[in-house]
């Protein structure tokens, strides 16, 4: 489809190269809001565990510098390689195995204990005393210390004599024959697992030193809360858990602990203006469960919104103030059905999220559009079936639209192509009309440190980075560094004239500096979603602007410029054979032909004090002017 509009495209193009004019009156009122960040807000990466890396951490470091995002999000973070529920029992500071009367004094422990010949249970134990009989046993379960900060939930008597503490009584099993007794009390059992946020802290901790917050994806199952656990039910590999927990009010403890030791360790007023998004995909392959399928009509809602709520509750109950929200899905699904469901089960959520690829099929089930601005057209509408579900269903507040994934497409080696920097581009501009409504769009990933199918051995992969494995900025990376040039106010951009028999494909927006300098990005981004494969053509747009009342003609404009022969390391790449790892000196290579370079470009005066200047823009190609 894309190379059938490439050449109809090409075929309607007159035999002189198209041409394009824009009229900018620099003397006039700068009133548009212009958010530089729309679209560089929030970034994906990998997983959680990738995140205590050295070099991720370097990356990530670099691209806060460039870039200024406040938000990161990846998956995994509850996976078992980042050990937040572990085997055991957590240390306290002091054990509370006996019972006070408030003057002090220890008072008479009930001694109640449920007798169960032949059972023994697979806890691990504690101590060992001796005890004449099975109801001496009972009684010295509750009034002597085990030796561990738990107290004795159940005993183990024995024809011998002795009696075995245990902290847990969930794992029982029988011993026909064996003459041993249980000894149950009525204390709650000990839990076989506990917590620790030690792996949390690590990356939480760097990324508030970079000035960074994290969107927290509230997956994948630890084992030990997992419902089922087999080698069919994990994502990725990493190997991410896609069972639903096995114990709902065991989850909503787990999440009032994790919130509550966030906002012990960050302060609420901080935590607060954290993302907390449920799961990941629930209704795609590899989602929850995995149903086979990936799309609207894929994936369990009821299950995922028994998990959303579950999730919901429990990090309310640590602060009510946290933002939780979902669904995460694919493709913009569930987006009404879900906040039906959430406001039903008593959690309605603080935001709304999904994800979008211009590739994708989409919510009507149907492929999204190829046009150049679909893309764009999807995202909008989606915020506005978020606002009319939120208000539907009685959420009077502000209802968000959080797109928590978005690239430049699937499957058409696009990634780390220049066709992903007019695409950057062009949605950046289009985005200043929904910034209110989507106030994140996180772009997929910041860096080809990426494992969903492991650490593939090539330095360019398609693995969707706007910087390869060793740092060399992508195409994507040097235009998001052009948006980011763009001055706080936009000014009016009028059309002058279009070749005839073109379809004027450039646009134009100019801002104001806070230092009243002006900042302008020309961006053709041809069409739509595009097989870079088949290396697509169309000729040169000539694009002329004329200024107007903006005082003296500048001496020069500064040009810089992102297409298939600027900012693009690919070719030098390609000169050097390809190698899979490249060496020291050919990533400094790489990066210095991935630098913008500044071309000074002297204007042509015009009639009444105006001014002008031509630049030659290829397919795909975006272009900065400073003056």
């Amino acid at each position: 489809m894309a190379l059938v509009v490439a050449l109809a495209l090409a075929a309607a193009a007159v035999a002189q190269d198209p041409s394009q004019g824009f009229h900018v009156d620099l003397g006039g009122s700068a009133t548009a809001a212009f958010d530089n960040g729309a679209v560089t807000r929030c970034f994906g990466s990998s997983h959680a565990a990738t995140a205590m890396r050295a070099d991720w951490q370097r990356e990530l470091t670099q691209v806060q510098h460039d870039l200024a995002p406040e938000f990161v999000r990846f998956h995994g973070l509850l996976d078992d390689d980042m050990s937040v529920v572990i085997p055991g029992h957590r240390r306290k500071k002091a054990a509370a195995n006996r019972h006070q009367h408030p003057s002090g004094s220890e008072a008479p422990a009930p001694q109640k204990c449920t007798f169960v010949a032949d059972q023994d249970f697979h806890d691990m134990g504690a101590n060992v005393v001796n005890a004449s009989s099975k109801e001496e046993c009972c009684r010295l379960c509750y009034t002597q210390p085990t030796g561990l900060p738990e107290p004795c939930a159940a005993a183990v008597y024995t024809q011998s004599g002795q009696c075995y503490f245990k902290i847990g009584d969930d794992k029982p099993y029988s011993k026909p024959g064996s003459g041993v007794w249980a000894c149950v009390t009525d204390r709650p059992s000990a839990k076989s697992y506990t917590y620790s946020w030690t792996n949390i802290f690590t990356v939480f901790d760097f990324l508030r030193s970079i000035n960074m917050r994290p969107i927290v994806e509230v997956s994948f199952m630890p084992e030990l809360l997992a419902a089922n656990v087999t080698m069919t039910n994990t994502v990725f590999h990493y190997k991410g858990i896609l069972s639903p927990p096995k114990n709902g009010k065991d989850w909503r403890d787990f999440m009032t602990a994790f919130g509550t030791a966030m906002i012990d360790r960050y302060g609420a007023a901080e935590v607060r203006q954290w993302y907390f998004e449920v799961w990941n995909e629930p209704n795609c392959c590899g989602g929850y469960p995995d149903t086979g399928c990936c799309g609207p009509g894929c994936g369990n809602t009821s299950m995922y919104v028994d998990l959303f709520a579950n999730t919901f509750k429990g990090l309310k109950a640590a602060d009510p103030g946290l933002r939780v929200g979902g669904p995460a899905t694919a493709q913009l699904a569930w987006l009404d059905v879900f906040v039906e469901g959430a406001v039903k089960a008593g959690a309605p959520p603080d935001f709304v999220s999904s994800h979008l690829y211009p590739t994708d099929p989409w919510a009507h089930e149907d492929a999204l559009p190829k046009g150049r601005d679909a893309f764009f057209n999807a995202i909008a509408e989606a915020a506005e079936i978020t606002s009319a579900s939120a208000k539907k269903h009685g959420i009077t507040s502000h209802m968000p639209f959080v797109l928590t994934e978005f690239n430049c497409g699937l499957g058409m080696d696009c990634a780390d192509s220049f066709y992903s920097a007019s695409f950057i581009a062009h949605h950046a501009l289009n985005s200043q009309a929904i910034v209110g409504q989507v106030p994140i769009q996180s772009y997929w990933t910041f860096s080809d440190i990426f494992e969903e199918g492991g650490q593939q051995p090539y330095e360019f992969t398609q693995a969707f980075g706007t910087r390869s494995f060793n740092g060399i900025p992508k195409p994507v990376y040097r235009s998001m560094q052009l948006v980011k040039r763009l001055g706080s106010k936009a000014l009016p951009v009028v059309q002058t004239g279009c070749s005839t028999g073109f379809n004027c494909t450039a646009n134009l927006t100019v801002t104001t500096t806070d230092n009243n300098r002006h900042e302008a990005l020309l961006v053709n981004h041809a069409f739509g979603p595009t097989n870079m494969r088949l290396n697509p053509t169309l000729p040169p747009v000539a694009v002329t602007i004329t200024f107007s009342n903006g005082g003296a003609m500048p001496d020069s404009v500064a040009v810089r410029r992102v297409d298939a022969t600027h900012a693009n390391a690919l070719p030098a790449y390609a000169a050097a054979g390809e190698p899979d790892y490249p060496n020291a000196t050919m990533v400094a290579a790489l990066i210095k032909a991935s630098e913008l370079v500044v071309e000074q470009v002297v204007p042509t005066a015009a009639a009444g004090g105006a001014w002008s200047v031509m630049l030659q823009m290829p397919i795909f190609s975006v272009a900065s002017l400073s003056f």
